[in-house]
């Protein structure tokens, strides 16, 4: 795979996107470090997977499910929390009246949004205590990164907006624009909440899970700043029985869950 480096600081990563010997795309995400072996293999593993979606729209789900895996390489925690919060964000979707086309491109940017982890150093991804404010901001550059390779697969739609936006703060201080209230795309918006309920609900290495009932008093607490108040409100009305639910079809399936059993009761 080759890597291009500009004024000595800056390094891209173009990789064409193939089927068989026909050339369909460029995705070109681009880092301030020397990209790591590992980042470069699964980015190239994407592109050869992108390159058969393009070529089959038929296999759009499974494709991105793949592309996650492909992530899950560098973080086993990535594809497990993905599906979880694709799961979660369109049952919530179905709560605010949003269209199946709508609920569609929520899912696949909930499934894809940290695919731009994949141009973090594996130190700062892998690193067992608090991040330095300098690593802190190298972190900070992986939604744009992730947008950067998403972005000339437009099947994905308002997918990418999510991935780009997915820690907007309702208040205006997240990042990569500081974009406030209405600025944010709902679609992430929606994703704040459910991401932010499944991270707290769920075993990390410095803290074991909350109860579903300490994550909602908590994203009461938060309501207004981190993330939107009417759509906090629809999800803490969510009862308890059918996000557990939620939470077990998205880890026992093998593929993108595509239905909502809830739904079909």
């Amino acid at each position: 795979m080759l890597v291009k480096q500009r004024n000595d600081n800056y390094w891209f990563i173009p990789v064409p996107l193939r089927y068989e010997n026909q050339i369909l795309g460029l995705i070109n995400p681009g880092c301030t470090y020397r990209p790591s072996e590992s980042s470069r293999k699964a980015l190239g593993t994407m592109a050869l997977i992108a390159g058969s979606a393009l070529n089959n729209m038929s296999l759009r789900e499974e494709v991105l499910l793949a592309m996650t895996k492909a992530l899950e390489a560098r973080d086993d925690e990535t594809e497990a929390h993905a599906r979880r919060v694709s799961m979660y964000a369109g049952h919530l979707a179905v709560r605010l009246g949003m269209d199946a086309y709508e609920i569609r491109f929520l899912r696949w940017g909930s499934l894809l949004h940290d695919i731009g982890k994949i141009g973090l150093p594996d130190a700062i991804l892998h690193k067992p205590g608090p991040l330095t404010e300098e690593e802190m901001q190298v972190v900070k550059r992986h939604p744009q990164i992730g947008y950067d390779i998403l972005r000339n697969l437009g099947f994905l739609g308002q997918a990418r907006e999510i991935v780009l936006a997915h820690h907007e703060h309702w208040d205006g201080t997240g990042y990569p624009k500081g974009l406030q209230e209405e600025e944010i795309p709902l679609g992430a918006r929606i994703f704040s909440v459910v991401d932010a309920f499944d991270a707290m609900t769920s075993d990390r290495p410095y803290r074991k899970a909350m109860s579903f009932k300490e994550a909602k008093k908590e994203l009461s607490r938060v309501s207004g700043r981190q993330i939107e108040p009417k759509i906090t409100h629809i999800f803490m009305n969510i009862n308890d029985e059918e996000l557990a639910i939620l939470r077990q079809q998205a880890e026992s399936s093998s593929n993108l869950p595509t239905k909502n059993k809830l739904l079909e009761r």
